[in-house]
């Protein structure tokens, strides 16, 4: 027990300094200067510029006129990669191509939204998606059931398939909700807040 409440102190202390350490822009409102978001380095961001919309972005840095961001460059280097099998003449042999992070810059004129998820991880909704799915076509036995055993069975067999599906449908709308900040009218960047140690 006294391992516990050790461990859960230490948490508790170290959690501020950890979340001081990281890095984190700072965007304004155009219309209420006090009105001000922290957009963290560690998340991931779908940034819609005049061009393209780019997936899954992190903010690398800031200057005055741009903002960087990272992409996969395919370079012209491959791996080759020898399969044996056992018991077994042939070899798969297969080529690929090596991938390499870069940076790119883009430019605040471009720049006419960005987009964050609620939920850092939404992975934890996936086995709602399923269920909620098997629900939904669950939903399909209800009339069967009233043809085949009468009402009252129907509604007895509906306020299970209901209650799940909605379950369901409530987590899976919390995890794909999203916080857009539109950089052209509302918001625009005003400075970095630096990593303290």
């Amino acid at each position: 027990m006294n391992n516990i409440i050790r461990r859960l102190l230490i948490f508790v202390f170290l959690t501020p300094f950890i979340l001081a350490g990281q890095n984190s822009f700072i965007i304004q409102s155009k219309s209420a200067s006090s009105k001000t978001r922290e957009l963290k380095t560690n998340r991931t961001y779908t940034i819609k510029t005049l061009d393209t919309i780019y997936y899954h972005k992190r903010l690398i840095s800031l200057t005055d006129t741009s903002l960087k961001t990272t992409k996969n460059v395919k370079t012209q280097d491959s791996t080759m990669t020898i399969r044996r099998y056992p018991n077994q003449l042939a070899n798969d042999t297969t080529y690929e191509k090596v991938w390499r992070t870069d940076t790119f810059e883009i430019s605040f004129r471009k720049l006419i939204y960005l987009e964050k998820s609620l939920c850092k991880n939404t992975k934890w909704a996936e086995p709602f998606l399923y269920i909620g799915v098997g629900a939904a076509l669950g939903t399909i036995l209800i009339p069967i059931i009233a043809v085949a055993y009468g009402p009252d069975e129907a509604k007895e067999a509906a306020v299970p398939i209901i209650s799940t599906l909605a379950i369901c449908a409530t987590a899976v709308f919390f995890a794909t909700r999203t916080i857009t900040y539109d950089m052209q009218d509302d918001w625009k960047f005003i400075r970095t807040k630096a990593t303290t140690r």
